[in-house]
């Protein structure tokens, strides 16, 4: 992942860093990458998908690039959460136009006014927990490149924390 984390940060830097738009399932997207992450949980702790509704819904995004933030938060969230439980949700009705992704864990939380900074490159708040401090300020670039957001819910106070991905319905450059 470090190697990973090294090329897209380069690739970005260059401007090299492409987004490719196709049709994407929110459920299937969310599966994936539930399947690609609940093996890094720690004992004990569970991983749920709770999507605000059951029906299929699919957009037009880049889903590769949608699945690679959600993996990269959900690992992030099995790094900082030792009991309890990691919930992947998915909304289409939190912000108009935007398929809404929150990842919600029962972790020690990250201060507020530490928001912004986890998104900077190389910022880790915990310097014993595995990891390059790439992870966040690469979702955020992604995001940037696909007119999403991606952003630590300051407002979620019920312990833990909790990130939400925000992606539009209709990509910027088709709008």
């Amino acid at each position: 992942m470090l190697l990973e984390d090294i090329l897209h940060t380069s690739d970005m830097d260059k401007g090299q860093y492409r987004i490719t738009y196709d049709e994407g399932e929110v459920h299937f997207i969310c599966r994936a990458a539930i399947t690609s992450s609940e093996h890094r949980l720690q004992p004990g702790v569970k991983m749920i998908y709770q999507p605000e509704q059951e029906e299929p819904f699919t957009f037009r995004t880049d889903p590769q690039r949608v699945q690679q933030i959600l993996i990269n938060l959900l690992t992030n969230a099995c790094k900082h959460t030792a009991k309890g439980q990691i919930i992947l949700g998915s909304s289409l009705t939190a912000r108009e136009g935007y398929v809404t992704f929150s990842v919600t864990d029962t972790g020690p939380g990250i201060p507020a006014d530490q928001a912004e900074n986890i998104f900077d490159r190389f910022t880790k708040l915990n310097g014993f927990v595995q990891g390059t401090g790439l992870g966040l300020s690469i979702c955020r670039e992604i995001a940037t490149l696909m007119g999403a957001n991606v952003y630590l819910d300051t407002s979620y106070t019920q312990g833990g924390a909790r990130f939400v991905f925000e992606v539009p319905v209709v990509p910027p450059s088709e709008s």
